[in-house]
């Protein structure tokens, strides 16, 4: 899980919680620690994608029976590693991740472009790793593509995005299923 980071003591996902692949890459601390207080975000992914059933606790994630890693690439203020450790990152226990989940996108309306160091770190992720399998990586389209939390649109595109358009990255939206006559949103 690659993203702001998350509880690994949450009794829906202590149990596949995996330490020594933990990373800060700020810090470089083998922790997955949220970096702020207000930070949630990993935790809730984490959970869609790992959560155990059967506890009595939240819900049940997608694959419920997975071992997992959490990887911080964002710090309290929400910015990204500086190239080196972005870098690192997406090789980060490369022989051990079956897939890598990075629910994070463009925040801007201005394209966010990988530099040369991270496009091959990530191009090797996808194509080398794993000796030669690669690792499928699952990239978020973004959570803000009509209205963004700042009232402007096109912000999250993922059109906009070189991480999320690297060939062989898999991007993908979510849906949200209303009833007849319900509204959502505004």
């Amino acid at each position: 899980m690659y993203d702001d980071g998350a509880d690994a003591t949450h009794p829906d996902l202590r149990d596949g919680f995996v330490p020594q692949l933990a990373r800060n890459w700020f810090t470089m601390a083998t922790n997955c620690v949220h970096t702020a207080r207000a930070q949630f975000h990993g935790t809730a992914t984490a959970g869609l994608v790992v959560a155990r059933g059967g506890n009595g606790v939240g819900m049940v994630g997608a694959a419920p029976q997975a071992r997992w890693a959490g990887q911080v690439i964002f710090d309290a203020a929400g910015n990204l590693p500086e190239t080196e450790q972005l870098a690192r990152a997406f090789g980060h226990a490369a022989d051990q991740a079956w897939v890598q989940n990075h629910s994070w996108s463009n925040a801007d309306l201005d394209f966010l472009y990988a530099t040369p160091v991270e496009h091959v770190a990530l191009s090797n992720a996808l194509h080398v790793a794993r000796g030669g399998l690669g690792i499928p990586m699952v990239r978020s389209a973004g959570n803000t593509r009509t209205k963004s939390w700042f009232g402007a649109r096109g912000v999250g595109d993922a059109n906009l995005d070189a991480f999320a358009n690297a060939p062989g990255a898999i991007t993908v939206a979510g849906l949200i299923a209303i009833s007849p006559g319900q509204v959502y949103g505004t």
